[in-house]
């Protein structure tokens, strides 16, 4: 060949010309790299991996928060925390769950009772009676037991427990004091009727009224509390006009010994005033009546039979007494 040819191309081959070498050392050696990995996929991105869910990892795309660079993401992500925080006033690590579809709110409440304020148990209430309540008037403490279970199996907060307590009890001494007023009211019509049909003598009236419905109940052989419930209803505070009458009429017939043979016999007729009652009872207790000598003999028989006539007589003088 032309040695002339080979001459002008010699500078572009030649081994000394190590710019040239060193040029296609470096595109030999990327060709090689780039034929070495071509098989393998490309390392994940940083919120690919198993540090998040899928469902967290599409949250981040939502957010357009799924960006190459970390560093870029970082800062949205650290603002937008923050305002979470400062907008709800408190962390999200504090926030409690609205009770899921279906669920109980005792069973909820009972899920979060320490971030409710709600005692570990029916005894952590502390019931108070209101400042309303009578110091006097009793409180149910037997109901309050039964309403703190309530109230601890359904989650309700201490300071709504003690307002439907105080409701409660406004309502129990609402009910109280209308019945009070009522027996007032009460009380007032039947002195007024019966002032206006015996005037003066209304307290000889009532005493014999108490008489009669003594007597009565000693021959039908009730005991002192059932004699204290029949009595009652014949008195000036919770008396009854009718009944009053009625029984002041059946003490009158007695005094007469002319009621269907109750109260016959020396002795035995009620009394209408409170010197009759004493003269009756002092007649009964003199030195050699029954009574005395009962008593000085230690006789239990006779003792048992006359001790009906003078309870009967006590009680006349205590009820003409005003007692």
């Amino acid at each position: 060949m032309n040695r002339r040819f080979w001459l002008r191309f010699g500078p572009v081959w030649a081994p000394e010309d190590g710019g040239a070498a060193g040029g296609d050392a470096a595109a030999a050696a990327a060709a090689a790299a780039a034929q070495a990995g071509a098989g393998e996929p490309p390392p994940a991105k940083w919120f690919e991996g198993d540090l998040l869910t899928a469902d967290e990892r599409t949250w981040l795309g939502a957010k357009g928060l799924n960006l190459d660079d970390p560093l870029q993401a970082i800062p949205k992500l650290v603002r937008g925390h923050r305002s979470a925080e400062q907008y709800m006033g408190k962390g999200v690590d504090r926030i409690i769950e609205r009770p899921a579809d279906g669920q109980a709110y005792a069973e909820w409440a009972r899920a979060n009772a320490a971030a409710l304020g709600l005692p570990e148990a029916a005894e952590g209430y502390q019931i108070t009676p209101p400042e309303s309540w009578p110091k006097d008037a009793q409180w149910d403490t037997g109901f309050e037991t039964a309403f703190r279970k309530v109230a601890f199996e359904e989650g309700l907060p201490p300071a709504a427990a003690n307002k439907l307590v105080g409701l409660y009890a406004e309502k129990v001494k609402g009910l109280a004091d209308a019945a009070e007023q009522g027996y007032a009211e009460a009380n007032t019509k039947m002195m007024g009727e019966l002032s206006r049909e015996y005037g003066d003598q209304v307290p000889v009236v009532i005493a014999r009224a108490k008489q009669g419905a003594q007597a009565i109940a000693e021959k039908a052989g009730l005991d002192a509390e059932a004699l204290t419930a029949v009595t009652s209803r014949l008195s000036r505070d919770m008396g009854d006009a009718q009944t009053i009458r009625f029984m002041a009429a059946i003490g009158e017939l007695m005094g007469e010994d002319s009621a269907i043979g109750l109260g016959k016999g020396a002795g035995t007729g009620l009394t209408s005033t409170r010197s009759q009652a004493e003269q009756a009872l002092a007649d009964f207790m003199k030195p050699d009546g029954e009574w005395a000598k009962a008593s000085m003999n230690r006789d239990p028989g006779a003792i048992a039979r006359l001790r009906p006539k003078f309870e009967q007589l006590t009680r006349a003088v205590a009820a003409l007494s005003g007692k």
